[in-house]
């Protein structure tokens, strides 16, 4: 009887405990969706560009999976970056927006980062926002700069957006620098913004 009644209980338990780790999976899940929601499809459309969308990609290696950045602390991906162009690379550009060490720098302060973060999608893409407000994010979600502007600053800021009119139309703004070019048309950037301008 005794035993009967001990594998009864041990069954509620497990079954308690099951529910309990479900749940908690749930709601990640729910907070990942949530988080996914607010991001702005612009910036995937920019990941998917500069990365492949991949979050753990750098300089001249999209499919990375030795690195594992987005489980580095943000200071030590940032030191990386120094030991990657000490050996000879020409860019020290890493993660899904292809952030370099001058600009790592600025998010940093800008972000009041201690560099004890990780690195991870998350703070990817709020400093990828954060980049996407330097460049006019805001005043172009509010209708006072148009699509074209809003456009020609992206390429100011991801080397794989080109510049839409004037003599660079269609090229990336850094084109001729020997490691940068457009790898998307005017015409699609401007077909994005315009639909991301109907969810904002």
């Amino acid at each position: 009887m005794w035993k009967k009644t001990m594998a009864i209980l041990k069954e509620v338990k497990d079954r308690v405990s099951t529910s309990f780790k479900l749940r908690e999976v749930t709601i990640k899940d729910q907070v990942r969706a949530a988080k996914k929601e607010q991001r702005p499809s612009l910036l995937d459309l920019i990941g998917q560009k500069e990365s492949n969308g991949k979050y753990n990609a750098f300089y001249g290696n999209a499919d990375n999976e030795d690195v594992k950045f987005t489980e580095m602390k943000v200071s030590d991906v940032r030191s990386w970056q120094d030991r990657f162009v000490h050996n000879g690379s020409a860019s020290s550009a890493v993660g899904k927006y292809q952030i370099i060490r001058k600009t790592m720098d600025s998010l940093i302060s800008d972000l009041n980062l201690t560099g004890d973060e990780l690195f991870d999608e998350e703070l990817q893409d709020k400093m990828a926002l954060q980049l996407a407000k330097r460049r006019g994010y805001d005043k172009w979600k509010n209708g006072s700069l148009d699509d074209a502007a809003f456009a020609n600053n992206l390429a100011k800021e991801w080397a794989s957006f080109p510049v839409v009119g004037g003599n660079k139309h269609g090229r990336s703004y850094y084109a001729g620098d020997g490691l940068n070019k457009a790898l998307i048309s005017p015409d699609e950037v401007l077909r994005a913004l315009d639909n991301d301008r109907r969810d904002v």
